[in-house]
């Protein structure tokens, strides 16, 4: 009670003596400034009033200033915000896994599987498959395998000449067994492919290079003959940038070629260039070329080529091209192309005389595709296929006269409906006026594929080859056939499918080579897991 007291009591005092100050005094014989109000009685408020203002004229304008206010040119109107465009979402799940198997008659299992994965900057893809059959006559069983893979990087900036670059690394395995089933006692033989190649593609300030190097090798091992092997090393040079207004380059290609302990290189170097138009694009090149043939016989030439193409609006596009040169022919070509050849052929590079081309495109829409196109073309040193011994086939170089015309087309007629078409016709002469062997005077094939629903899809097609020589006299014909195929897919998840295919299903007699009859109906089921 005694604290309460004392603090009111200073409180008081403080308060007394605030009140004892006195006010700022005025300088003397100041006059008295009193409010209006109570002077005159009358309230005074500080708005001036209009009306009791002289009018005044307004200030002229510059004609600037007008020109500023009133522009003589017609500004556009502001234009709105572009509608953003939908934004679609992916569906379909990208899955780095898969395993295919499946089996068809003749006993026939087929597996295929791959996986892919990032690591320490670098892309590997790995893939492999296995094919085995029991056969549809007599010693007609095979087995294939393969594996291969892939590895892509992509340089960090910080790499002066390879920042930004990508360059790939491949590595692949094949390996198959069958036997010359068309002789009497059908030797065995083996095929084993390997192929190594690195290549890199970047830019260094305005300069965008190519470099590729690869190394291949073939072997042929048949029982009672004596086993080849084909060697191939690679490497090969683009270098371009853009000359005022065109694309100007250097290129260099050089094989390193070996048959049979023989060499035959193939090496060729030279410009080209691209100049891009409006409604015009050419393009075209020219170098120097050097080969030799597996018997030694040295040959040089010169390689010229050129294309242009035509945009004759937006749904026309007319392509003319022209070339002239060497071409490799390797072993590994020959043999991919007919597994029966004989161990003893001889390599020479062919000599295109001259080779036209000549094809007009109608594309209204991307829904539909047609293009119809002619090709004229002399070669010397073709190689050409005849028979060979107990079986086998060779090649012999011979100069050929080639004409063909062809055509294709593909409409999407709905997002479910899709149809594929094309034929080729041919009519190529050897130089004794008879037709060249194993070329088909007409080919031709259609496809439908038809999505009922989202999970099940079906398609149907044919494959005509029409008859083909056996023989440079012209004596021994294999009669044309008609392939008939179905293909069936149902998805019974997001990761597993259903599959089923069938071939030849007319039972057409199917020969490639004098000889060798290919199976009859095949039919073949199967499932796909994605993971």
């Amino acid at each position: 009670m005694r604290s309460i007291t004392t603090i009111v009591g200073l409180v008081f005092c403080s308060a007394m003596m605030f009140a004892q100050q006195q006010p700022p005094s005025q300088p003397p014989n100041s006059p008295i400034e009193l409010p209006e109000f109570l002077v005159t009685g009358k309230e005074l408020i500080n708005v001036g009033a209009g009306a009791k203002s002289a009018p005044q004229r307004p200030p002229l304008l510059s004609a600037t200033r007008l020109d500023s206010l009133n522009p003589t040119e017609k500004q556009p109107i502001p234009a709105l915000p572009a509608r953003p465009l939908p934004q679609y979402r992916r569906t379909s799940v990208v899955w780095p896994g898969y395993l295919q198997a499946e089996i068809g008659n003749y006993i026939t299992p087929n597996v295929l599987a791959g996986y892919s994965f990032v690591a320490g900057g670098y892309r590997l893809d790995f893939s492999g498959d296995v094919q085995a059959s029991d056969g549809w006559a007599a010693n007609t069983q095979y087995l294939t395998t393969g594996l291969k893979v892939v590895s892509t990087y992509v340089a960090p900036d910080k790499f002066i000449f390879f920042g930004g670059s990508t360059t790939q690394a491949d590595l692949g395995l094949r390996h198959r067994s069958y036997k010359l089933f068309a002789r009497p006692d059908a030797l065995e033989r083996t095929h084993t492919s390997m192929d190594l190649g690195v290549g890199v593609d970047g830019k260094y300030e305005d300069v965008r290079y190519q470099a590729k190097a690869s190394w291949t090798s073939q072997s042929l091992s048949t029982s009672s003959m004596r086993d080849v092997s084909d060697n191939v090393f690679r490497g090969s040079l683009r270098a371009e940038q853009q000359w005022k207004s065109a694309d100007v380059g250097l290129m260099m290609d050089m094989r390193l070629q070996t048959y049979a302990e023989n060499a035959y290189p193939f090496v060729e170097a030279g410009a080209y260039g691209r100049w891009v138009a409006k409604t015009l694009r050419i393009a075209g090149g020219a170098g120097v070329q050097w080969a030799t043939s597996s018997t030694g016989v040295d040959r040089f030439g010169l390689g010229v080529g050129g294309q242009a193409d035509l945009f004759l609006g937006p749904d026309l596009t007319v392509t003319a091209a022209v070339r002239s040169g060497m071409r490799s022919v390797t072993f590994r070509d020959l043999v991919m192309m007919n597994p029966y050849i004989d161990d003893s052929v001889r390599l020479d590079a062919a000599y295109d005389i001259v080779d036209l081309r000549g094809t007009i495109t109608f594309h209204p829409s991307v829904r539909t595709t047609i293009s119809a196109g002619v090709r004229m073309r002399q070669t010397d040193r073709e190689p050409v296929w005849v028979p060979g011994q107990n079986g086998t086939f060779s090649v012999d170089y011979r100069t050929v006269s080639l004409f063909e015309i062809n055509a294709d087309a593909r409409f999407i007629i709905t997002p479910r409906d899709i149809v594929v078409a094309d034929i080729r016709m041919t009519n190529a002469s050897v130089s004794e006026a008879s037709a060249q062997p194993y070329l088909p005077s007409i080919r031709a094939s259609a496809d439908y594929q038809r999505t009922w629903f989202e999970a099940l899809r079906t398609g149907v097609g044919v494959v005509y080859i029409g008859q083909r020589w056996a023989d440079l006299a012209n004596t021994i014909a294999l009669s044309g056939y008609a392939d008939l195929r179905l293909n069936a897919s149902y998805t019974i998840s997001s990761s597993f499918d259903l599959h089923a295919r069938a071939e030849n299903l007319l039972g057409s007699t199917v020969i490639l080579w004098e000889g060798y009859r290919e199976r009859g109906i095949f039919v073949t089921v199967g499932c796909t897991w994605k993971f």
